[in-house]
């Protein structure tokens, strides 16, 4: 399987502003970002950094099915 996302690792820049704006880079370039005023923002921001890290696991736990049913892994 061919990823789509932007290559490298994910991370948080930090908390910009008083509004809990923070920015998601990989490599220096700017993904995303997550600002709201409510407590959620920095939860929202881990997670979403996070994606690529979950995509890889999910994609090793199908393809680890896919070998135990019989069927041909996910490239």
């Amino acid at each position: 399987m061919n990823t789509k996302h932007a290559p490298g690792k994910w991370k948080i820049d930090g908390k910009k502003t008083s509004l809990n704006n923070y920015k998601i880079s990989s490599d220096g370039v700017s993904i995303c970002q997550v600002f709201t005023s409510n407590t959620h923002s920095e939860a929202n921001a881990k997670l979403i950094a996070a994606a690529p890290i979950m995509l890889d696991e999910l994609m090793h736990v199908v393809n680890r099915l896919a070998i135990l049913e019989g069927s041909t892994p996910f490239q």
